[in-house]
């Protein structure tokens, strides 16, 4: 699946939920955790040639003990970014 199909899908599953949560509130919710998930994994697709390459490159420079630590730390560092910008979104305290 490609970047413009699960845009497309983003798209098209945020038309539907703003609908559903006019005319059902109760259904929307179910829906946009659903359409999270398929999007999450279609994300992760993508994302696995690029990790594959970085091992690649990790273990042809004989840094292979380092890729699960560098991809670990990558990630926690992208975890925390999002805290941040939902702390900022949803609260009213200042951001660091």
């Amino acid at each position: 699946m490609g970047v413009l199909q699960v845009a497309g899908i983003a798209l098209l599953a945020a038309m539907l939920i703003l609908l559903l949560r006019e005319m059902r509130a109760t259904v929307a919710p179910p829906v946009r955790l659903v359409t999270t998930l398929v999007l999450f994994g279609a994300a992760l697709g993508l994302y696995a040639p690029v990790l594959l390459r970085i091992r690649t490159l990790f273990s042809l420079g004989g840094g292979d003990a380092f890729v699960e630590a560098v991809l670990r730390a990558v990630g926690i560092q992208y975890l925390y970014k999002l805290f941040l910008m939902m702390r900022a979104k949803f609260s009213t305290l200042p951001v660091p």
